[in-house]
């Protein structure tokens, strides 16, 4: 779901763990922007509530969010992302997931390995402008 996060101060890029977890792995910047898109179940279950975008600031949650404030706080915490690549997961059953990831994951290569928050580990099969595809391996 497209939201539009109103009166957020100008910041362009943040920077985020590569693994919550393993903080000594490093940190990914990610730009960042006033549109943002967010999974349709998470906008649907948070709508009106305060949230932190993962990584970024909170909001208000609505199709034109209020920011709050950039503090990390104990509340509900979303993925976003902004500029999203369009994504292609395969699953065991033969079943089919689509939807947005990250910029830095146009830059993988097919056979890389990675994980999929929400979602698990996949092989990266092909990358072109228009689409990742890869096969799920594992949670």
């Amino acid at each position: 779901m497209a939201v539009e996060i109103a009166a957020l101060p100008p910041i362009e890029h943040i920077h985020a763990p590569l693994h919550p977890d393993f903080p000594g792995r490093g940190v990914r910047e990610i730009r960042v922007g006033p549109k943002v898109e967010v999974a349709r179940e998470d906008f649907e279950k948070f709508r009106g509530q305060e949230v932190r975008l993962k990584d970024f600031c909170n909001v208000v949650l609505d199709h034109r969010a209020k920011f709050v404030s950039m503090e990390n706080k104990e509340i509900p915490k979303i993925q976003w992302v902004t500029h999203g690549v369009q994504t292609h997961l395969v699953m065991p059953d033969a079943s089919q997931s689509r939807g947005l990831a990250e910029p830095l994951v146009g830059s993988l290569k097919v056979d890389d390995v990675v994980q999929f928050e929400r979602v698990g580990f996949a092989r990266i099969d092909h990358v072109s402008k228009a689409e990742v595809r890869g096969y799920f391996a594992h949670r």
